[in-house]
């Protein structure tokens, strides 16, 4: 995902960027400043630190959810949130998720804007960090994480790491959860 982010800045032509990233977003957003790309002059990470934290079973469930809205032919997000609620209980969850429904405008049906097959596929490998291949593995640029106070996603003890990767980086707490 970072080198698709990486081809993207270079089509758009763009030359000085502050990027940010929101969980998943977040994890692409650093690996793409941590591979060194010149065009990021700032990086902002929102909720999510940069360690190993498995995406496993929770969000298998959320895939799985997901996967099965793909196979049904649905006519409203409505409909959709019907389905997830069985497996997806908590509300802003449902509504982040079904932030990623669109309708096809060709059969007004509506699908999954994301590749679920290759969110599912990838899962283990999407929590884990940093990517093996890196050769350098510092942002020395100026970098804000935001931590959500009702989430639990970046820990006290994440501060030690977060710098080791990002030396000039500020935390800041807002009041908010994860979704």
């Amino acid at each position: 995902m970072a080198e698709d982010l990486e081809m993207f800045l270079r089509q758009k032509g763009l030359e000085r960027v502050t990027l940010m990233g929101h969980s998943m977003g977040g994890k692409v957003a650093m690996t793409t400043a941590l591979f060194g790309s010149p065009k990021i002059e700032k990086l902002i990470v929102v909720d999510i630190p940069p360690a190993n934290k498995g995406l496993g079973g929770l969000f298998r469930g959320y895939i799985t959810a997901m996967e099965k809205i793909a196979r049904t032919e649905i006519n409203s997000p409505s409909e959709a949130d019907e389905i997830l609620k069985p497996t997806i209980p908590e509300i802003p969850i449902r509504q982040f998720l079904l932030t990623n429904l669109k309708k096809d405008e060709t059969t007004s049906k509506f699908r999954w804007r994301v590749n679920l097959a290759s969110i599912s596929e990838y899962l283990d490998a999407l929590g884990e960090f940093p990517p093996e291949n890196l050769d350098k593995p510092v942002f020395d640029k100026p970098t804000l994480f935001v931590r959500g106070s009702r989430s639990d996603y970046i820990q006290a003890g994440d501060e030690e790491l977060i710098k080791r990767y990002f030396p000039q980086a500020v935390i800041r707490e807002i009041e908010a959860g994860h979704w």
